[in-house]
């Protein structure tokens, strides 16, 4: 067996080493760094250097670095300020309850207070306004310009004592519409209709010189206790009549006077007025007689009771008749222009029920199987059918038909129908 001694305290490490392994009771070994990274370490204050340990703090460091000021709030202003830097956003930053944000800069680097570069003015907050718009505020009277303050009178402003004149002008301007006279005496407001001597001149309704007729509804008061008397016929209680219109003629009203109809046959006492009418009824048509020239219309009133009205054919102003021998889906012009539909005789040999389309449309521009009719009839299968409208169907346009075997198709029945059609 050979025998290897130790290495000297001290000696760089050998292979013939011997390696020591700390007891994990082993007291704590005091290590004292004099170099890092083999330059001398720095200690305390400095600027650094290559003995300069750099340290990383962990995102997961449960430590806190705190940065604070060297004078307390509300105390003595002392040292050197702390830059405050802000960020510049080109747009307005939108934060939510409880983040924080970065003081905003504009792009020049000032700091911004609102993204619209304004103060909010607090409520209640004493202000001189210097300008309106953009101009001078115009103060005292004068002109009107941009720098004035429009104003509108409210709704329930109380009554001036002087007249408002509604423009510069000197002279007090005229008020459309409904007015409300109101006159400072207890006496009732006094209107005189005939501009007597009482009051030499009548109502004025507009500015010019002449007196002007009132049409609609006008309400009359009198001063005194006494009813005011109206005479309608001008007699000699009260020489001039009422004028209803604006001429210088008095339209007399005479209770005995009736407007009769005007015409070849109207009499002398027609156009002079009757006092009775035992002499109209000389005047008119006879029982049962046509209508003449001089006849007087008449009007049914609304709460007139049935009236029994019989009807009698004429050989005058009848119906006119299109007659078919073989209907099928070729499109037949009943009428090419505007008219009535008024009935119908036809007779179907078909096994099936036929339709006949019938159209207020120009027969150009009908399409079976495309242009909706106005109305269809159907024929039963083997079977006959008529109907007469007593006035008729309007048509706009024209009276177009044509038979198929569904109701807006455009396939023809397998024999033709027969019969005819009522019109006008």
């Amino acid at each position: 067996m050979s025998y290897n001694p130790l290495n000297p305290n001290g000696q760089a490490a050998s292979t013939n080493s011997t390696p020591v392994v700390l007891a994990n009771d082993q007291p704590a070994i005091s290590t004292d760094h004099a170099k890092t990274a083999g330059a001398t370490t720095s200690v305390n204050n400095g600027t650094t250097d290559a003995g300069t340990q750099r340290v990383t703090l962990s995102s997961d460091s449960t430590g806190q670095v705190i940065t604070r000021g060297n004078a307390a709030s509300g105390s003595a202003d002392s040292g050197n300020p702390v830059k405050v830097g802000g960020r510049y956003n080109s747009g307005a930053v939108t934060l939510t309850d409880g983040q924080r944000g970065d003081l905003q800069l504009d792009a020049s680097g000032n700091l911004k207070v609102t993204s619209s570069g304004t103060t909010t003015i607090a409520a209640n907050s004493s202000v001189n306004v210097a300008q309106l718009a953009g101009t001078a505020t115009d103060t005292n009277s004068g002109a009107k310009s941009a720098g004035t303050l429009r104003v509108v009178l409210a709704t329930d402003q109380p009554q001036l004592t002087a007249a408002l004149k509604t423009d510069g002008s000197a002279v007090t301007q005229p008020v459309s519409g409904m007015v409300t006279v109101q006159q400072a005496t207890a006496a009732n407001l006094k209107v005189d209709l005939y501009g007597t001597a009482a009051n030499a001149t009548a109502i004025k309704v507009d500015a010019s010189a002449t007196t002007q007729p009132v049409s609609g509804t006008v309400t009359v008061q009198q001063a005194t206790a006494s009813s005011l008397k109206v005479d309608l016929s001008g007699t000699a209680a009260n020489a001039t009549a009422i004028k209803v219109d604006g001429s210088a003629v008095t339209q007399p009203i005479s209770a005995s006077a009736l407007p009769l109809p005007t015409g070849a046959a109207t009499s002398a006492a027609q156009t002079t007025g009757n006092s009775s009418l035992s002499t109209l009824a000389t005047n008119l048509p006879a029982k049962g007689q046509a209508t003449m020239a001089n006849s007087m219309p008449v009007a049914i009133a609304s709460d007139q009771g049935a009236l029994s009205v019989s009807v009698a054919p004429t050989t005058a102003n009848g119906w006119s008749v299109n007659s078919q021998t073989a209907l099928t889906n070729t499109k037949i012009s009943v009428k090419a222009s505007a008219g009535l539909f008024a009935g119908y005789m036809l007779y179907n040999p078909n096994s099936s029920v036929c339709y006949v389309q019938v159209f207020d449309v120009a027969n150009g521009s009908v399409t079976l199987g495309t242009t909706a009719p106005t109305y269809v009839v159907s024929i039963p299968a083997a079977a006959a059918a008529n109907i007469e409208f007593s006035v008729g169907i309007a048509h706009t346009t024209a009276i177009v038909l044509a038979s198929t075997t569904t109701p807006t198709g455009s396939t023809a029945p397998a024999v033709a129908l027969t019969g005819f059609f009522l019109y006008k």
